[in-house]
């Protein structure tokens, strides 16, 4: 589904993201982690168009995507939930769910309506609150609401941003048992850019750990929890 090679970042003479290679298979949950300024989150907008990467290649499904800005990446199936939500905070709920369709045209009359049924089903808070002001959600509601704007693109990939930021843990737990249930039960393959290392690796098939721009750790989730080199990794930053 994704498959990412040789990837820089930079921003000036900042290098952000030294070397990153990464793949994500079509139905996976994995997890890029590490400490903060480690690289994640420059490598997740790379990857789905938001900065430009200074080198590398990044392939998805199948095609180059360097080229193309992130609406058509939108377009072609691949959705972020940045960091922050960057939801519309004067905007009504409904709106702010609907605008997740604008990459959609065909999403029309009865087709419109049957996918926000769809996120409403998901995330029942957000019908209680469908016509509520969004700037007035709680930060869980709020990254609830993100969460189904993106998915109003039919993505392929969603890819999300440090999700957990900010949120208390029971509101965590239970967004992490929706994008559970999404890849398992809609197919849709997810990769999460996470500081929080236990939650990425608890609802993650596979792990890559960034140190400084570079992968200093990768493998099956279920090896990385035990291993000790994992907790020196965050300690030196």
């Amino acid at each position: 589904m994704l498959e990412v090679r040789g990837l820089q970042v930079r921003y000036g003479t900042i290098l952000a993201v030294e070397h990153l290679d990464l793949h994500v298979d079509a139905g996976e949950i994995v997890v890029l982690i590490g400490a903060n300024g480690a690289g994640k989150s420059s490598a997740v907008n790379a990857i789905t168009g938001l900065v430009q990467q200074a080198k590398g290649d990044i392939s998805f499904a199948g095609e180059d995507v360097c080229r193309l800005d992130a609406a058509e990446r939108v377009r072609r199936g691949l959705a972020l939930v940045i960091e922050g939500r960057g939801i519309f905070s004067e905007m009504t709920v409904r709106e702010n769910i609907e605008l997740g369709a604008f990459a959609k045209p065909e999403l029309r009359g009865s087709s419109l309506q049957s996918a926000i049924d769809h996120i409403v089903t998901m995330f029942p808070r957000l019908g209680d609150r469908f016509h509520q002001i969004a700037g007035t959600l709680s930060g869980g509601e709020q990254q609830m609401l993100a969460i189904g704007r993106a998915l109003m693109s039919s993505p392929r990939l969603l890819v999300l941003d440090e999700p957990s930021l900010g949120l208390a843990p029971r509101i965590v737990d239970e967004i992490a048992e929706r994008l559970v249930q999404l890849a398992r039960d809609s197919g849709v393959t997810v990769l999460i850019a996470e500081q929080n290392a236990a939650l990425g690796l608890n609802i993650s098939d596979r792990a890559y750990v960034l140190q400084r721009g570079r992968v200093v750790l990768q493998g099956l989730a279920s090896e990385l929890r035990s291993n000790t080199d994992l907790m020196r990794v965050y300690l030196e930053g």
